[in-house]
């Protein structure tokens, strides 16, 4: 069933992000969260709360019209964005929708 506009399943997203979560928060040095986008509100979807508040600003790569992910950089960690989007692509299928 595709989701909105950005041609993603929910279903597909969320599995997506569970099997690069790891190796994600591994590449931001910090926590990484899945979010749905509805206009201006970013939701959370999905993701492991930090053990403690970072009083860094959240960094965003939006995956299509719908998804996004924020995550919070560790040690000044600087990530290719549209690396990640193809990651996203790859995983969730985009378009076989």
């Amino acid at each position: 069933m595709p989701d909105g506009e950005g041609g993603y399943v929910n279903v597909n997203m969320m599995q997506a992000f569970e099997q690069l979560e790891s190796m994600l928060e591994s590449e931001t040095g910090g926590p990484v969260h899945l979010v749905r986008i509805a206009g201006q509100r970013w939701s959370y979807a999905a993701g492991r709360l930090p053990l403690e508040e970072s009083f860094d600003a959240p960094q965003r790569v939006i995956l299509s019209p719908e998804w996004a992910l924020l995550f919070y950089p560790g040690n000044g960690s600087d990530i290719d964005r549209e690396q990640i989007r193809e990651l996203f692509e790859k995983h969730a299928g985009k378009g076989d929708a």
